[in-house]
Parts: structure tokens; C-alpha cells; sequence
């Protein structure tokens, strides 16, 4: 399947060098429709006739009761149009004869028609050796839109503005680089089982037999690596780094200072939802519940605290959380869908999308409201927030996305509110406005970086070291843009160093402060706009901590460099740093890491 970032209907020219297939084809596209140059709506058009179509959504009706955006989605008639199609292809007998079925795409409003997505995955599961299912999926959204992209008999071409007419022909000499007679092909009747076997052949060589590579070609932000699974005695969990204060949960007899030795938590088990790692506490989402470890001198963890604690004063466990705990505030059914652990408090979005968090409230990260008290020792519902798809945390500031708007609140000394001033503290969720909608954003110590759909980065806040990506250490209070190749897959933000997965390679660039060997690039110096990590590509995503970094390759591969004095980046009795991305072999088969300050936390 193809992956496609935002904006890139209509699709036509991707599908036409497929029409030329002498063998069975079958299909339809999705139209735009436009009214006075403004889009109106989508329709389903069938591939060989444009005269047969169904409407898919309009913005002006009829109302459905099924919503996306501002369009009022036609699942009924839809269903009428796409269902015979796909139930002929499904029946199809053909008689030894190739065929091709292309349909556009997986997207939110396929979605709402349960029978569509059961012959969606249906065909792309068929083992049948004559049938080739060519689609598209919508690079970033939950449900069968991610769990497509998962299946073991699809891969993956991503497609943007910039590269879909290089794609378009790569996806045809690939796709159809059979004895089908397609234009790449080979001519004849069809390949010979004998050819068949070997799998993916390319470029000049041309390929025998169907394309149907075991590896994705290039997975999108949300798609996970395709990694071989871990023996059945491995933990699913490793923790590493700073410990004194319990964050990495292992209970009153495992409170060493440090621990360069990957060991997983105490009551840690099964599968886990997500993680994240603040100053010097850590949060677990688990399916059923959510598990908070660390240092609470403000109520981070959820528990009761006297706040008399400075960040500086020594570990006292009848406050910190030596154990992973259920935090206060959270009932027995209520579902977690992510966290985010700031310098001393900690976000929590439900599965209902509602935000809510608890601990250090003294700039107003906590979104309570103007005159609520500085802290929470358990959770709280986050004012005015709703439908939120994400939250970030950074040191005492903020973040939440809902309906791909970026609202931002806590601490703007420095800026990194990107309101355009210096404020002490901000009280409720304020809007940002980026100019497109926005995808994701990552939180520092003091500044704030925010990636849209259109693949643009802004950063805002403090300067200093470079961090904001501008090639000086000027502060910028509204959102500028750092200049990164296209397309931007994903953002990162550590203390005071910042990185990317980037460009059509999937590289790491990385820019900030360069002490400690945060950046990757082999020398302590700070880098001042953003730059590429020697010998890092096809990568599946990063992580950056307070002074360390982590990136995970497509085939599982993990890199960790940067400050290793508290063991963080998990080699044992050896504490040198790395100035260079160093090989981590305890974390192969793991998929997943969140960095705090000094400590790390991987899991699968």
C-alpha cells in the first residue's frame, strides 16, 4: 500500500502507469469535488468508468449522523457503490488469469463502514497468487488505518508531493513487474510458480512473481519496525540509569544511586500501552491501569506529598514512590491512553480523550485554573481540554493537540509558550496558531518545537546553545521555522538539544547543545542548525533525554549516545560517555524507549 501524507487527493496519476495491464483489473479512486474553486466533498469513482460514482462525503449534507472534519460522510451509499466491486473481486475466478484490484484509500471516513474495512483486510490477507491489491492508506490515524499497515502480507511506499512521480513509476516496475504485460514487465501469460519463489527481485533485473516483500519499505511516523519477537524469557521491560529516588521502580531493595544494568521493574508485567520518563519519576501505561514510580516531592506520582521538598533535597520514601503505584485520583475503570512526565508533574489522557495531571502546578502547568493551588498530589482534570489526541510535558510548560490545534500553557519565561512575550505563568490551554494543522509536539527545559502536517518544524522559546535550530542563541517568543529536509517523520526534544527523523533516507538530524556528546556528531561542540548524524538512516524513531539520545532503526538495530555517568544508557559498569551513536545489544527485539533526565525506560 501506499502511505500518503495530508493533502494528496486526488491520486489518479499514482494508478496510471497500472492501466496498461492486459490481465483483469478492477477498482476506484476517490475525487475531490469543488464548487467556486472551494472543496465541497468527496466522491467514489470507479477506476474504469468515471461515469459511475457514489458520493462519499459533503460538506453540505445530507446529514448521516457520521461526522469527519466539516463533511457529512455517506456510508450507505458508499457501501452500495464499493461493496458489489469488492465482493466481485473477492469471487473472482478468473481463470488462471492475473488481476489487479486498486482502491483509494484507508482513511477516517472508509472507517465508519465496518463492511468495507472486512474486504479491505480480506483482500490484502489472500493468498491467492494471481491477485495484487494496489491502495492507500492515510499516513498517521488509529484503528484499521494503523493496523493495515501492521499486516505481514503488505508493504509500505511512502508517497508526498515532493517524490509521488519518482513513487508512481518505482510503484509500477515494482508492483507490475510481472509477466503480466505491463509496461516494466516481462510479457507472456504469467510467471511459473518456479519464478515466483525468491521473493522480491528490482531494478534493472526486473521482479518475478508477486510483490509480496516481508519487510516494509519505508514505514510512516506511526508504524512500528518489524521486529523478529523476543524469546519468551525476556522481560518486556528494562529500566536504567539514576535510581535513588525509585524511579526505576524496583522497590526499597534495588535503591542504588545508579544502575548501568538493564533490569525491569518490580510488578511491571504483560504488555504496556506507553511509557514516559520525567526529571526523576516515571509513568506506565498498562491496559488496564496506570502505574507511577519516582521521586513525589510535588505529587508527581499521584500520592500524598507535605511539598516541602526542593528538586535538590535528599530521596524520602514516605513520599517518593519506590514501587510502581496506582496514582490517587484514577478509578478502577477509567482507561489511559498515553502520559506525558514533566520536570515535576505529569500528564494523563484518557481514553475518552479528556486531559488530566497532577503534581507541581507553580507556573500552571497543570491547566487547573487561575487561583488553583500550586500543586496536585493526585489527579485533576485539565481545564477547558477536550478531544485531545496527544500531550507533551516539558520542564514547568505544557502541551496538548486536540483536533490538530496545538494548545500550549505552564511556564513562559522564556518564551516557549510561543505567544509572542514573557509571561511567568499561563493558567489554561492556549491556542497557537502554526498556520496548518499540527501533528505532534515535543517539550525542552525552557523552549518548544511543533511539527505540522505539511512536514514544517517551528521552535520557540529559549535560545541558547542553539537549541532553537537558528544558527545563533537568540530567543524567539512566537514560533520560527527550522529548516529540515522534507519529509519530517518525527520531532524530539531533549533538556537543551533537539532531533529529527527526517528526509527521504529517515535520518537523524540533530542541533542544540553539544556537551556530553548529546548530539551524535563525535565532538562536544553545540550545533547550531540542524544537521545529520553521520551513518544514522532508515530509522523508526527517536527519543532524547535530559543529556542522552536513543534512535531505533527499521530492522531493530537501537543507537544510544550522550552523558552515561548514571549508567542511562544501559552498558553495564561502563560510564563513559558517548560522543558517537554506540550499538546498545541489551535493547535488541525492544521497540520502544522514553528518556528522562537521567534515567531510561524501553519496552516492547
Amino acid at each position: 500500500m501506499t502511505s500518503l501524507s495530508d493533502g494528496q487527493r486526488p491520486l489518479e496519476h499514482l494508478f496510471n502507469p497500472c492501466l496498461s495491464f492486459q490481465g483483469l483489473l478492477d477498482g476506484f479512486l476517490m475525487q475531490e469535488r469543488r464548487e467556486h474553486g472551494r472543496r465541497v466533498g468527496f466522491d467514489c469513482v470507479a477506476l474504469k468508468d468515471e461515469t459511475q460514482r457514489a458520493p462519499l462525503a459533503c460538506a453540505d449534507g445530507p446529514r448521516t449522523g457520521h461526522m469527519v472534519g466539516k463533511y457529512h460522510v455517506q456510508v450507505e451509499e458508499f457501501e452500495r457503490f464499493t461493496v458489489p466491486i469488492l465482493d466481485r473481486v473477492l469471487d473472482e475466478r478468473a481463470g488462471g488469469q492475473e488481476r489487479i484490484f486498486i482502491f483509494d484509500e484507508i482513511g477516517k471516513m472508509e472507517l465508519l463502514s465496518p463492511d468495507f474495512i472486512s474486504r479491505i483486510r480480506r483482500l490484502l490477507e489472500s493468498k491467492d497468487p494471481k491477485l495484487h491489491v494496489l491502495g492507500t492508506v492515510a499516513i498517521a490515524g488509529s484503528g484499521f488505518i494503523a493496523q493495515s499497515k501492521r499486516l505481514p502480507r503488505v508493504e509500505l511506499v511512502e508517497i508526498s508531493v515532493q517524490n509521488r512521480d519518482e513513487r508512481a513509476e518505482e510503484v509500477a516496475a515494482r508492483f507490475l513487474g510481472t509477466d503480466s504485460g505491463c509496461e516494466g514487465g516481462t510479457g507472456g501469460s504469467g510467471p511459473s510458480p518456479e519464478k515466483t519463489q525468491g521473493g522480491r527481485g528490482g531494478g534493472q533485473s526486473g521482479m518475478k512473481g508477486r510483490w509480496r516483500p516481508k519487510a516494509k519499505l519505508s514505514p510512516g511516523p506511526e508504524a512500528e519496525p518489524n521486529f523478529d519477537p523476543p524469546p519468551r524469557d525476556q522481560k518486556g521491560v528494562l529500566a536504567m540509569g539514576k535510581a535513588s529516588y525509585g524511579q526505576l521502580g524496583r522497590g526499597d531493595k534495588g535503591l542504588a544511586e545508579t544502575s548501568g544494568d538493564p533490569i525491569g521493574p518490580c510488578g511491571v508485567d504483560g504488555q504496556i500501552v506507553a511509557a514516559s520518563c520525567g526529571f526523576d519519576h516515571t509513568a506506565i501505561v498498562l491496559p488496564e491501569s496506570l502505574l507511577l514510580c519516582g521521586r513525589n516531592n510535588r505529587g508527581q506520582c499521584g500520592r500524598p506529598t507535605s511539598g516541602r521538598r526542593s528538586e535538590k533535597d535528599l530521596p524520602d520514601f514516605s513520599e517518593d514512590v519506590a514501587l510502581p503505584q496506582i496514582p490517587h485520583g484514577l478509578a478502577r475503570h477509567d482507561k489511559v491512553k498515553s502520559v506525558a512526565c514533566g520536570g515535576d508533574h505529569t500528564l494523563v489522557l484518557m481514553d475518552n480523550r479528556e486531559v488530566w495531571a497532577c503534581g507541581d502546578n507553580s507556573a500552571g502547568q497543570l491547566a487547573l485554573g487561575t487561583g488553583a493551588p500550586k500543586m496536585s498530589s493526585s489527579l485533576l482534570p485539565c481545564a477547558t481540554l477536550q478531544s485531545a489526541e496527544s500531550v507533551a510535558a516539558g520542564f514547568k510548560h505544557s502541551a496538548a493537540i486536540c483536533k490538530e490545534r496545538l494548545y500550549l500553557w505552564g511556564a513562559n519565561n522564556q518564551g516557549q509558550l510561543g505567544l509572542g512575550r514573557r509571561q511567568n505563568s499561563v493558567h489554561e490551554p492556549v491556542l497557537v496558531d502554526l498556520g496548518a494543522p499540527v501533528r505532534s509536539c515535543a517539550l525542552g527545559r525552557w523552549h518548544s518545537l511543533a511539527l505540522t502536517v505539511t512536514s514544517v518544524v517551528f521552535s520557540f522559546g529559549w535560545g541558547r546553545f542553539g537549541v532553537l535550530g537558528q544558527g545563533d542563541f537568540t530567543d524567539h517568543h512566537s514560533p520560527v521555522r527550522v529548516e529540515l529536509p522534507a519529509p519530517v517523520y518525527q520531532i524530539a526534544s531533549g533538556a537543551v538539544h533537539c532531533g529529527a527523523i527526517c528526509s527521504p533516507k529517515r535520518q537523524c538530524f540533530m542541533w542544540g547543545r553539544g556537551s556530553l556528546g548529546r548530539s551524535g556528531m563525535g565532538s562536544e561542540a553545540n550545533v547550531m542548525t540542524p544537521r545529520a548524524v553521520p551513518g544514522l538512516e532508515g530509522l523508526a524513531a527517536l527519543a532524547l533525554g535530559g543529556d542522552f539520545s536513543a534512535a531505533v532503526s527499521a530492522v531493530g538495530e537501537w543507537w544510544l549516545w550522550g552523558k552515561n555517568e548514571e549508567g542511562q544508557l544501559g552498558f553495564g559498569s561502563d560510564r563513559e560517555n558517548r560522543l558517537v551513536p554506540t550499538r546498545s545489544a541489551a535493547l535488541t527485539g525492544f521497540r520502544h524507549i522514553a528518556l528522562g533526565d537521567c534515567h531510561a525506560l524501553a519496552f516492547r
